[in-house]
């Protein structure tokens, strides 16, 4: 199966994580049982240990990447606006002029210099996280 996506990969990790999950808990029954020997068992349990949380932490890797890809994107104000007077970077085609600006009382107002933004704005996005906040969130 091809992946065509990020929700496929993530999905994918999940299910091959499941499956060495429950291939863990078979070699786990199977020591002292007698059919292969426990050290053949035990080295397949750790294996199937292993790659399950290899797969997880793949699964968790993805998901960050597709949260901060959707922090990320630029946002048509057809689609929709940032909250009243939030701080966001915002898109100005004409001039290919990016600005920090809020959206207020029915225009936009450059930040912190109580300008307005005569170009035509089409596209806003959420400021990135402080270093602070992204070296916690990236820690984590």
């Amino acid at each position: 199966m091809m992946i065509t996506s990020i929700d496929e990969a993530i999905a994918s990790a999940k299910e091959v994580a499941r499956k060495n999950r429950a291939d863990a808990k078979f070699w786990n029954k199977v020591k002292g049982v007698g059919v292969f020997t426990d050290k053949n068992s035990e080295h397949m349990f750790n294996v199937c240990e292993e790659r399950a949380e290899h797969q997880e932490q793949l699964v968790s890797w993805l998901e960050e990447l597709k949260e901060r890809r959707e922090t990320d994107r630029w946002i048509s104000v057809e689609e929709r606006m940032p909250e009243p007077r939030v701080a966001v970077m915002v898109y100005c085609p004409e001039r290919k002029n990016q600005y920090c600006a809020f959206y207020a009382d029915k225009h936009w107002q450059v930040f912190g210099a109580y300008d307005t933004v005569w170009e035509e704005v089409t596209h806003w996005k959420p400021l990135s996280q402080d270093p602070q906040e992204s070296e916690a969130t990236s820690e984590a």
